[in-house]
Parts: structure tokens; C-alpha cells; sequence
């Protein structure tokens, strides 16, 4: 058996300013070069392995504060990847119930959920007004992508058992990971 307690979590930033403008290759002179010059694209892609999972029955065990018995595991678990009714995620074949009182082969955190990923984006630009005072462009989107990202799957031996039924909600997860789209526009003012 694994223990998969540990998630790993890989984020990659970056700043690319985009080569339009006065001493760049493409528009540097004229009104192209006023419009498009000094643009910056921004960026963050986030990726964490699953949240680990411990598989349940039924069977209540005092277990000090209380608690359900773990399953027996039968059969190697595969991931199945589906979502929804119907559908599940992993194998839920590779379990069976654990005698009553006793507590199952399969331990704490012995696989993961699915993978979370996202993506945010910025474009960004600084405008001189005059001597003293400049102004800052901004537009961002969070979950840039617009990419789901699934809850675990019930872990709980019963009707729903494999099944993930829920996406995650805006602001949990890695780096708020989660919820639709946003584009926000913003400008700020320095003197």
C-alpha cells in the first residue's frame, strides 16, 4: 500500500513584455508603436496532484471519537476518470465491505482525487501622462482556461460510492483554484 498523505504542487510564473514598440522588432515608430509599445503579458499556471483519499463503509466503530471502518481492498485500483452519475472515477470494484467491528485492509490517504489545475493571465501597460504623473492599464483573468475543477469522489462504501458530483468553488484549492472565468479590468494612477 501507498500513502499518499503529501500532494504535490508545481507553480510556474512568468513577465513577457510583448515586442511592440520603440526599439522593439515590430511597430517601433509611428502610431503602432504608441498604441501597441510597452505592453506586458503576465501569467501563473498552478498544478497539484489530487487530495488523498481514505475509503469508508458503513460498519460504525468506536474508534475513540467514533468513526467508520475502512473497506478491504480486493483488486488494484484504476482510475476511470469519469464524472458524474454513472460514471465513476476510480474502480469501485477493487472494494468490498469489511466484517462487521473489524476494520478494512486499506489504509489513511491511500490514493488521490483528481489532478487541479489553473491558469491567470494579465496584460498590463504604463502610460506617462506627464512629468509626474503615470498610469497604470490593467486586464486579468482568473482561470483564464475556464477549466473545471472536480471535488473528490465519494469515498464513502454506499449508492454514491466513486462518484464525483461536485465541482470545486471559487477560492479553494490551490491558489483559489476553482469557479468560472473572471476578467476584471483595472487602471491606477501614481504622481
Amino acid at each position: 500500500r501507498a500513502d499518499f498523505d503529501r500532494t504535490i504542487t508545481f507553480i510556474q510564473s512568468y513577465l513577457y513584455e510583448l515586442p511592440f514598440g520603440k526599439g522593439k522588432p515590430f511597430a517601433s515608430h509611428g502610431i503602432g508603436s504608441k498604441i501597441l509599445g510597452g505592453w506586458q503579458l503576465s501569467g501563473i499556471f498552478t498544478f497539484r496532484t489530487g487530495r488523498p483519499l481514505s475509503f469508508t463503509g458503513s460498519n460504525s466503530l468506536n474508534l475513540g471519537s467514533g468513526g467508520n471502518a475502512t473497506l478491504d481492498q480486493i483488486a488494484p485500483i484504476k482510475v476511470l476518470g469519469g464524472i458524474n452519475v454513472g460514471n465513476p472515477w476510480f474502480s469501485t470494484t477493487s472494494f468490498a465491505k469489511a466484517a462487521t467491528n473489524v476494520q478494512g485492509t486499506t489504509g489513511r490517504n491511500i490514493f488521490s482525487g483528481p489532478n487541479l489545475w489553473g491558469s491567470s493571465a494579465g496584460l498590463s501597460r504604463w502610460v506617462q501622462m506627464n512629468e509626474r504623473i503615470r498610469m497604470q492599464l490593467r486586464l486579468e483573468t482568473f482561470n483564464t482556461t475556464n477549466t473545471p475543477q472536480f471535488n473528490t469522489p465519494n469515498t464513502g462504501f454506499g449508492s454514491n460510492f466513486g462518484l464525483i458530483t461536485s465541482t470545486i468553488g471559487s477560492g479553494v484549492g490551490v491558489n483559489g483554484t476553482g469557479g468560472g472565468r473572471s476578467v476584471q479590468l483595472g487602471a491606477k494612477i501614481t504622481f
